[in-house]
């Protein structure tokens, strides 16, 4: 009998999981645009101080041509110009590289690569390189090894970084993937108590919670 409830335990727990990555498959994209979002907004009130010489007027404008392009769907035209980019040091390079890595023509294991460079460029503000850690934990948080993505993440997690409630989230989602429901739980009910995570990521945090039948 004791055996049998293990059995029925562990296939609740693979349902459970299975409905997890339907679930973030099915918001993924939202999460990591807006995201970038934040991020490209916060960048843009610094780089606009920078708009005051002609060098910069024209990387300016180059990066604007290249979202030009991704709106015509001319993902190769698009990546041409953000690669031109990539050397600048005026700010558009970090622009350019964090909007290439989601062109379509980019794969997964180059948008991967261009995340750890960007994470381990110790010339860029900690934000930056930060914000490169989540968005590769969200993307590979299924696939990749769970004990990297947790050195990477914890100590986002536990400092006072403007991502520190993705961090956290991430955490619960691997602890889940792992099928430590109760390190998940706690992880989850930690962003429902904190009076600064965004509305957006308490709803989250709720759903995983239902999700794994801890909601109470």
């Amino acid at each position: 009998m004791a055996g049998m409830n293990e059995l029925i335990e562990e296939i609740k727990e693979d349902v459970r999981l299975d409905q997890l990555v339907k679930f973030w498959k099915k918001y993924a994209n939202f999460i990591i645009a807006g995201l970038l979002s934040i991020i490209l907004v916060t960048a843009g009130s610094v780089f606009w101080e920078h708009l005051k010489n002609q060098k910069n007027l024209k990387h300016a404008a180059s990066y604007e041509e290249a979202l030009r392009a991704t709106d015509a769907k001319l993902p190769e035209k698009a990546k041409e110009i953000l690669e031109s980019l990539k050397d600048e040091h005026d700010g558009y390079n970090v622009m350019a590289t964090f909007k290439k890595a989601h062109l379509p023509n980019v794969s997964q294991e180059e948008r991967f690569k261009i995340y750890l460079n960007l994470a381990e460029n110790k010339k860029l503000e900690s934000k930056f390189r930060e914000l490169a850690i989540i968005l590769w934990g969200y993307e590979g948080f299924e696939n990749l090894d769970p004990h990297a993505l947790r050195k990477q993440l914890e100590p986002i997690a536990n400092g006072t970084s403007a991502w520190r409630e993705s961090a956290v989230e991430l955490l619960g989602l691997l602890a889940i993937r792992q099928n430590d429901l109760k390190k998940a739980a706690g992880l989850f009910k930690l962003l429902l108590e904190d009076k600064y995570a965004s509305p957006s990521i308490k709803s989250r945090a709720m759903a995983y919670l239902e999700q794994i039948g801890a909601l109470n």
